[in-house]
């Protein structure tokens, strides 16, 4: 989404959203300033808006994205080489075809029925209602879910398992009385052997 904003704001001399969306997409970071940054950035695009292709040169457009990239402390964003890497080959297939076309105007008419429907209204609540959908659908296994937890009829839900309860041995009367033999007679080989 953004790289279509990006790429509608850059067609329409949008340059302030374009910015805007930098920042929001956190591809500069936070301690630049968007005002700098749309004026760079109109540096960049103006020059060549509004030009027919053999007139324009994307490659120096490019080259001044790249200058504006190290500028402004931003990484590397591989979607944003690739939507570069497209324009760069719009632009070659645009002169073989037709020198004379103006591929701003022409990607314009796409590119906002594009965002129509994408981030219009439409979409929005297109989006509500497959939510909706889904959530409906949730409904007969939560009351399944229900019905086995509480049974008909009033009857009390079915009580947890009980822990285990470990049996308590009791040890014989002999066991005590061999102990207290065995500590009597370690007693006695003690007072034996300390004198």
């Amino acid at each position: 989404m953004w790289l279509a904003e990006i790429l509608y704001g850059l067609i329409t001399g949008n340059y302030r959203r374009v910015a805007e969306i930098h920042f929001e997409a956190q591809y500069v970071p936070a301690h630049h300033n968007v005002q700098e940054f749309t004026t760079a950035l109109r540096a960049a695009g103006e020059p060549i808006r509004g030009l027919p292709v053999k007139d324009i040169s994307v490659g120096r457009m490019l080259e001044s994205l790249f200058s504006i990239t190290r500028d402004f402390d931003m990484p590397t964003q591989p979607h944003l080489l690739l939507l570069q890497k497209t324009m760069v080959m719009n632009e070659g297939v645009a002169t073989v075809l037709d020198p004379d076309i103006n591929m701003w105007e022409t990607a314009e008419p796409f590119l906002k029925e594009w965002m129509r429907s994408e981030l219009g209204p439409e979409a929005y609540y297109a989006d509500r209602i497959i939510e909706l959908v889904r959530a409906f659908k949730k409904i007969p296994e939560l009351i399944e879910r229900l019905d086995e937890y509480y049974p008909p009829h009033g009857a009390a839900p079915p009580s947890p398992p009980l822990p285990e309860i470990a049996v308590i041995e009791h040890k014989s009367w002999w066991t005590y009385v061999f102990f207290g033999i065995a500590c009597a007679a370690i007693g006695a080989l003690l007072m034996l052997v300390l004198r």
